[in-house]
């Protein structure tokens, strides 16, 4: 069953796991640490189809490495799949501020059996203002992402919101989230990738 074909949904909360693993690469060494929800847990899809769906996650660290989330995989292949990263207000809730936007490096084919992963990575990390909570929006004219209802994933609290926007609109309650895995680099040696106020201004409008 679809939650719902023209639905965008912003979810907030805690991360369900969390798993800890080493990295290396020519420009440094750290420490990936991960959590989200995984998508076995996932029993639903909500259709994407010009419109977006979001989360609030929070973090003490401040080296974003990458961002994955699953789309089922009877689907089509999704198309014109975008993320942007925002900063939340006093209340978690996600804002207008836009601190990045991208696409991903590819689009896998689904196989029909497994879900699709979809990543954007950022090598080197992207630098975040600071430690705290965000919003990541997923944006697609076309994509059914795996989603997790709220007897799966308990501790987020969700929002549905203003159709034909990619960002933050109006928001009405719900619960539940779709499956979603952020990875931070904790120890991380190398430069980092970071905005100047000229760019953060810029995509922020």
């Amino acid at each position: 069953m679809t939650l719902g074909r023209f639905l965008r949904v912003v979810s907030c909360g805690v991360a369900l796991h969390a798993l800890v693993a080493s990295s290396a690469s020519a420009q440094g060494v750290c420490t990936l640490s991960s959590f989200g929800v995984d998508p076995v847990l996932a029993r639903d899809v909500v259709s994407l189809r010009d419109e977006s769906i979001g989360l609030c996650f929070s973090t003490t660290d401040t080296l974003l490495s990458s961002f994955t989330i699953w789309t089922d995989p009877a689907a089509t292949t999704p198309h014109s799949i975008r993320a942007l990263l925002v900063t939340t207000d006093a209340r978690g809730w996600p804002t207008s501020n836009r601190l990045w936007s991208g696409v991903p490096a590819s689009e896998p084919v689904p196989d029909g059996v497994n879900p699709t992963p979809i990543t954007w990575s950022f090598d080197p990390p992207l630098a975040l203002p600071a430690a705290g909570m965000y919003g990541v929006f997923i944006c697609s004219s076309d994509a059914d992402l795996l989603y997790v209802t709220d007897s799966a994933a308990p501790h987020y609290s969700t929002w549905l919101a203003c159709p034909r926007e990619c960002g933050p609109g109006c928001t009405i309650p719900k619960t539940g989230s779709f499956a979603f895995s952020v990875t931070f680099c904790a120890d991380h040696v190398s430069p980092t990738r970071r905005h100047t106020w000229g760019e953060l201004k810029t995509i922020s409008r």
